[in-house]
């Protein structure tokens, strides 16, 4: 790769480890000046560089360090990890976050990246993987001798506007796509959908931040633009790409925590809907204040067929080759990559023999799990089987935001919701009622209608007084201090003069978060 670089003038800077040709100068385009300098510095001084590292998970304060450190970034291309093992071309780099994951599946990486500060961002993140090549330059001078493998365009279709002078920009973009890749290649693109559900939500245009500007089609020549399915399908066979796999990424392509393919939106037995649920209120770019409830429209949407064509974010499989560009058994793809590398994993749900709905378990990480003999006497323990049979059926989820949705719902309906959740395994004794229970600070009862009262102590902790007549639905505490998503209930035991607390979401505890609510004797997480 260096001697066909070479050969067509790019020159390598040793410093920074990105080829450019000499006198480039880079595109216009970036995060600010202070953030993307931040993430510099920050993956720089980083000792671990992987896709599923805690060190760099650790540094995201806001949207950009989130957007470019997040595990979850990689998830996009999880799906198929198996076919990135020979010549990948990546266009448009970032500060490294998809570049990475490229490279620690083995093949021969290129990544071109039109901003001089953000390839150098991309080639320290990779600065161990020997099979990586980052090039600053502008894709539509770009120039190389050979053809690959796979392509990704990781949203960089949409800015084709503003780097492809010609007549058709985005059209003119995929075709040269098109001839860098080899007959039997693939190209994978993620792009927001011009009709994603989230924008008719009240979420502004992610590029102009204006609500309503796509729906309305109201872009301008010279800006981004995305497009809805019908568009960019046409988009893709004018751009001589014949076989085409669209998959909806969930929440959108950015951050995605489950993929779900067309074969598991067709499939009947399969609660496909499911993920487009759970993860409506887990997308950063949600406005505080919606025109309608996400989460509840999803279903809507999944009856009338319709979940493609207002997904938020489109994920394209597309090849000029007429072959599935993803084996069809697949159904959706959900991974846990919240966590400490050691207990991230991809879940994958496939259809099998005689109708049969199967489940596989997949550890993201090549990490050593605590020894069997060690690991039994931890609090924390790690379940991963290696697969499972596919069970149907309503998630207490939906069963809790149905009944709460619903004018007049009564307490009672809410309590045997909570009284199905199992308390089993990871449940542990705090004070008998009546007394005060130490939550970190930042925890919060949920209200004063629960019969929970509280007083800020000098620590900044809350001081809970447990009644000893609760009502049915018991009580539940949120933490902002260790984790949003984290949810601390406490409920009757078997004892009538007892509570027990339960740790509903145990990813905070995977992380390593400290708190200092007691923790459990035991505890599971999956």
């Amino acid at each position: 790769m260096s001697a066909q670089l070479s050969a067509a003038d790019y020159v390598r800077n040793d410093q920074n480890r990105v080829w450019s040709k000499v006198g480039y100068r880079g595109i216009p385009y970036n995060d600010g000046d202070e953030p993307e300098e931040r993430i510099a510095k920050i993956i720089e001084q980083a000792n671990d560089l992987s896709c599923l590292s805690t060190e760099l998970a650790r540094q995201c304060t806001d949207w950009p360090s989130r957007y470019h450190l997040a595990p979850a970034r990689a998830n996009i291309l999880r799906p198929f990890a198996a076919t990135l093992r020979g010549s990948v071309l990546e266009i448009g780099a970032g500060c490294g976050a998809i570049t990475r994951f490229l490279g620690e599946q083995g093949g021969q990486v290129l990544a071109v990246e039109g901003s001089l500060r953000r390839a150098a961002i991309a080639a320290s993140r990779t600065r161990d993987l020997d099979n990586v090549t980052v090039i600053a330059e502008n894709f539509a001078q770009f120039d190389y001798p050979a053809q690959f493998d796979v392509i990704t365009l990781i949203g960089v279709l949409e800015y084709a506007n503003l780097f492809m002078h010609t007549e058709h920009p985005p059209l003119a973009m995929l075709q040269r796509v098109r001839s860098m890749l080899k007959p039997q290649g693939i190209l994978i693109l993620a792009i927001e959908n011009q009709l994603g559900l989230k924008y008719f939500a009240g979420a502004g245009e992610d590029h102009t931040g204006l609500p309503m500007y796509g729906i309305e089609g109201r872009y301008r020549p010279d800006q981004p633009q995305t497009f809805g399915r019908a568009v960019l399908t046409d988009l893709l066979r004018h751009g001589g790409f014949s076989a085409l796999d669209f998959l909806l990424p969930l929440p959108d392509y950015k951050l995605p925590s489950s993929i779900i393919t067309s074969s598991g939106l067709n499939c009947k037995g399969f609660d496909a809907v499911a993920f487009a649920r759970q993860s409506a209120c887990y997308d950063p770019q949600l406005p505080p204040y919606r025109n309608f409830a996400p989460e509840l429209t999803w279903p809507v949407i999944f009856e009338n067929g319709l979940a493609l064509d207002l997904a938020n974010s489109f994920l394209v499989a597309a090849s000029p080759a007429a072959k599935p560009c993803l084996d069809p058994q697949y159904l959706a793809f959900h991974y846990s990559t919240g966590r400490q590398a050691k207990y991230c994993k991809e879940t994958i749900f496939r259809s099998a023999d005689m109708g049969a709905l199967k489940i596989d378990y997949r550890r993201l990480s090549r990490d050593e799990l605590p020894p069997q003999e060690t690991a039994s006497a931890l609090p924390l323990q790690f379940v991963c089987p290696e697969s499972a049979d596919y069970l149907p059926g309503a998630t207490l989820l939906r069963e809790f935001v149905q009944i709460i949705t619903t004018d007049g719902w009564p307490v009672a309906q809410v309590a045997a919701v909570v009284d199905c959740m199992p308390l089993e395994g990871a449940v542990w004794e705090v004070m008998a009622a009546g007394s005060e229970v130490r939550l970190p600070a930042g925890t919060a009862p949920a209200t004063a209608a629960q019969g929970v009262t509280d007083r800020n102590s000098p620590e900044g902790e809350i001081m809970a007084t447990i009644p000893s007549q609760p009502n049915p639905a018991g009580f539940w505490f949120w933490s902002t201090a260790v984790r949003p998503r984290t949810i601390f209930r406490a409920a009757r035991s078997s004892s009538a003069d007892r509570l027990t607390a339960q740790v509903e979401e145990m990813a905070a505890l995977a992380e390593g978060v400290e708190t200092e609510f007691p923790l459990p004797s035991r505890a599971t997480i999956r």
